[in-house]
């Protein structure tokens, strides 16, 4: 076992209930880092010298309060370049209209390539206002309208995260 995380080193604790959850593995040398639902586990980075091509492990994966064992063997069948950071913020394309706002926005954005973003609004504080989108995008452009209902004039501002960097925009609602 190379390495194992109980309950409380899960972010949000051990799922109580049935349903998918992604794991992710990130291997950079001797360097693993791990993800549950997108959320770095505990102790990561770590280090661990037998991460060579051929056999990697087996993981198992118990659901609490179930019978049920998923096993699920990881095998690296040859030495693959990564290529980190080949994207930056700079190929993400974010536009809001209009500018200054006195209804609804339009919010438009294209990705150079798949991956998973946050589409959130914030006020001048720096507060979480809303959150228009979280989730999996493909490559492609993208639209959504920011239904502003009972909210106070003044600047907000959206910021679009992604895998491979983050745009903001800064935006004058009126009354």
């Amino acid at each position: 076992m190379i390495r194992q995380w109980e309950g409380g080193e899960i972010p949000g604790g051990v799922p109580t209930e049935s349903g998918w959850h992604k794991l992710k593995l990130v291997i950079v040398g001797n360097q693993i880092r791990a993800y549950f639902d997108d959320n770095e586990l505990a102790d990561c980075p770590f280090t661990y010298a037998g991460t060579a091509q051929g056999f990697f492990g087996v993981y198992v994966f118990k659901m609490a309060g179930t019978d049920s064992i998923l096993c699920d063997d990881i095998v690296v069948s040859e030495e693959v370049g990564v290529e980190e950071n080949i994207y930056s913020s700079n190929d993400i394309v974010l536009n809001v209209s209009p500018i200054p706002a006195t209804g609804n926005v339009s919010i438009d954005y294209s990705l150079p390539k798949k991956t998973d973003i946050t589409l959130k609004v914030y006020n001048i504080q720096g507060q979480e206002i809303t959150t228009l989108y979280t989730g999996y995008r493909d490559a492609g452009t993208y639209s959504t309208v920011w239904e502003k209902r009972d909210l106070a004039g003044g600047v907000y501002f959206l910021r679009l995260s992604t895998d491979y960097g983050e745009q903001s925009r800064r935006m004058l609602v009126l009354k």
